[in-house]
């Protein structure tokens, strides 16, 4: 997970979920014991497509059919329009993600 799936999982739990909710840098899976810990949270996923074709890195081909048709789309192409309009957008929203929600308070 990268800086773009925080921001678009944080707006889709805003409008179709009518909450503020979002998942977090680690997560802690009781049923299997063990960590998820996710070191990229803070690259943007422009950062990591450039770094991959920079180091020539495979990239695994997403089959599913519904990839860029998703409501994860239309808050990925919604965020983009409000970042153009406001080159701050992105960091403020991650920003209040980040001050609001308590579990991304790391202690």
């Amino acid at each position: 997970h990268h800086n773009d799936d925080v921001l678009e999982t944080f707006f889709l739990s805003l409008f179709y979920e009518g909450r503020l909710n979002c998942f977090f840098p680690f997560t802690y899976l009781s049923r299997k014991d063990i960590f998820v810990i996710r070191p990229m949270i803070n690259l943007p996923e422009s950062e990591i497509k450039g770094f991959a074709a920079q180091e020539n890195l495979p990239v695994v081909f997403n089959p599913c059919p519904m990839d860029g048709y998703s409501k994860r789309q239309d808050m990925k192409e919604y965020i983009a329009e409000h970042n153009r309009n406001d080159k701050f957008f992105k960091t403020k929203i991650m920003h209040a993600i980040q001050t609001g929600l308590p579990a991304w308070i790391i202690k």
